[in-house]
This record gives structure tokens, sequence and C-alpha cells, in this order.
């Protein structure tokens, strides 16, 4: 989506991308700050359009979508290189554009309740006897940089616990926003991937981004499947605290939202 003035210069833009920002990390010794694969994107978009242009990119929901092939032990991530592709393609798409002097805007916001986890007795007690063992935090060496891997996971599943009894429901805020014929959608959290897909789909805009990290941190929203499976975004932790019906309840409201800013259109049958 892009914005320009009466003579034509481009003023901003909106550059929708789905993926980790996370070829850059930081190693120890060293620290290292850096905008990744989006600040190089911008970095080209006013190269092409002008230093006057804002780029601004809207993160997808890359919750279990990184940057390199998982299959590539070898593969050397490179943020400017990827900046330089999705140019190339934004470019393209630039040209191709149809600009209008006047845009529909509406907006609808919705918290909907999502079921904090039910954690397992085992799981729940095994955990808790790691944390009866070392109150404070477990260092995985004599450094005591980090703290040990299996302190982290016990902590982590207390706390979902102790959040479930205060309050058995996440307040999880949806977002959706009508720009002409364009949607915009804000979920807090790192959503699955396929999430969105569904957005897009069940949409009856287009096109129809949507935005994760949105107003709130509520760490992953997996699919029922992935939960099922295990792993680091689906365990239960205080980053993965969500029911396993989560998503599909965010999709199911997420698209009413975008219906309802979308009835003066006619539905196709």
């Amino acid at each position: 989506m892009a914005f320009r003035k009466a003579d034509g210069r481009m003023l901003a833009m909106l550059l929708h991308f789905t993926c980790h920002p996370v070829n850059v990390f930081a190693r120890p010794p060293g620290l290292v700050v850096s905008a990744d694969w989006p600040g190089a994107w911008a970095a080209e978009m006013r190269a092409m359009c002008g230093e006057s242009c804002v780029p601004l990119v809207l993160n997808g929901c890359c919750g279990n979508i990184n940057p390199w092939p998982p299959f590539e032990p070898d593969f050397t991530p490179d943020h400017g290189r990827m900046g330089r592709a999705l140019a190339q393609v934004a470019g393209r798409a630039i040209e191709q554009m149809r600009f209008s002097a006047e845009a529909a805007l509406d907006w609808r916001i919705e918290r909907v309740p999502l079921a904090v986890r039910e954690v397992p007795s085992e799981t729940l007690a095994a955990a808790r006897r790691v944390i009866e063992g070392h109150p404070q935090p477990k260092w995985s060496s004599d450094k005591r940089d980090a703290v040990a891997g299996e302190w982290m996971s016990a902590a982590g599943i207390v706390s979902v616990d102790l959040m479930r009894r205060r309050e058995p429901n996440l307040a999880y805020e949806i977002q959706a926003l009508r720009i002409g014929d364009a949607a915009i959608v804000g979920l807090p959290g790192e959503p699955f991937v396929e999430g969105q897909l569904a957005i897009k789909i069940g949409s009856p805009a287009y096109p129809t981004y949507v935005a994760h990290c949105a107003t709130q941190y509520v760490g992953y929203v997996p699919t029922r499947d992935a939960c099922a499976r295990g792993g680091h975004e689906a365990n239960t932790s205080y980053w993965a605290k969500l029911c396993p019906e989560a998503l599909e309840v965010v999709v199911e409201h997420a698209v009413a939202q975008l219906r309802d800013l979308w009835a003066d259109r006619p539905q196709e049958s």
C-alpha cells in the first residue's frame, strides 16, 4: 500500500511480509541491535522512492516462520540480501498500482476472552519440584551468564498455572482497520501463519494484511495440531500459555470484524 503527494512523489508506504526478523542475532561477547530484514527493506525502498518517503513494515503472523531453510544447515542468513529481494518485488508492484484521491476509513476493536491452558497435574508437580529445589534461578555454568534450561522450563510452567488461577481467561484485543479497499488486522502475540492465511481466505477485502505483536505480547498462538505435536512454540510456558483452540477463535472473530467493515459490499455466494 502506497501514499503519494499531488505531484506524484511518494509520501509513505506500508510493506507487508511474514517472517521472523532473526537473520542477525546478538551473540556473546558483543551485543547487537538490528532492524534486520524490515530495516534493510525500508532502506531499499527509500533509495528507490526518495528519502522523503516513509516505508513502514507490517510483519505478518510469523510464529512458525523463520528466514532460513530448516533442512539446509550451511545456509547463511543475510538480512541485506532479503531486503533487496523484497524491494525488487515491491518495486514491480508499485509500477502496477492504481491510485485514488479518496479512501473509506473505518475500524473495529474487540477484546476476545481466550482461555489460559490448564497444566496437567503430573507436569505441574514435576515443575514445582524443580522450583522448590532451586527457589532462585539456577545457572547453567559457573560463569553465571545463562539460566539453566530445566529451571526456565519449570518456571514457565508454574507461571502459566499461577496466571490461570488468577484469571482463567486472557483478554485478547483484535483490531481491524479499513483503508479504501485494503484491510489491516492487528493481532497480539505471535500467531502461527496458518491463522493469517485463514483470515485472508475468509476476508471480503483484497488485499488483507495481518500484523502480529500488536498492542500486547501474549506469546505464541499455535495451531491445535502444533499444540499436540509440541515444540518450543507450543510446549506450555509463559510464551505459550493459551488453549489449543485459541487461534481458531481469533480467526473467527477477526473475519467477523472484516465482514462487518465491508457490510456495504455484496457477498459472493
